[in-house]
């Protein structure tokens, strides 16, 4: 059984490209079992949408955002980030 480290690591690194087989099957087993990390799973979709949303409207086409479902720890955190970088008068 895989322990959530490296469920988050897996999960992680399955948003940019497929996982072998093996690791996909230990990665579903953990999610089914553990709610933290299906959260997680949940999070992380959630942001790739996001960010795929924001990299289409960059290019001026794209279809609307349909369903973001961040915690609201990661919603705040995110918050802050961009009132931080918005604070920043190098950018």
């Amino acid at each position: 059984m895989l322990s959530c480290k490296k469920t988050a690591l897996r999960l992680a690194m399955s948003i940019d490209e497929a996982l072998p087989w093996h690791q996909a099957i230990l990665l579903r087993l953990h999610l089914m079992i553990c709610k933290t990390c299906a959260g997680l799973k949940e999070e992380f979709t959630a942001l790739s949408e996001a960010a795929k949303y924001y990299a289409s409207q960059e290019e001026g086409s794209g279809p609307p955002l349909t369903s973001v479902r961040l915690s609201p720890e990661m919603a705040e955190a995110i918050k802050k980030r961009i009132r931080s970088e918005g604070s920043d008068n190098s950018l």
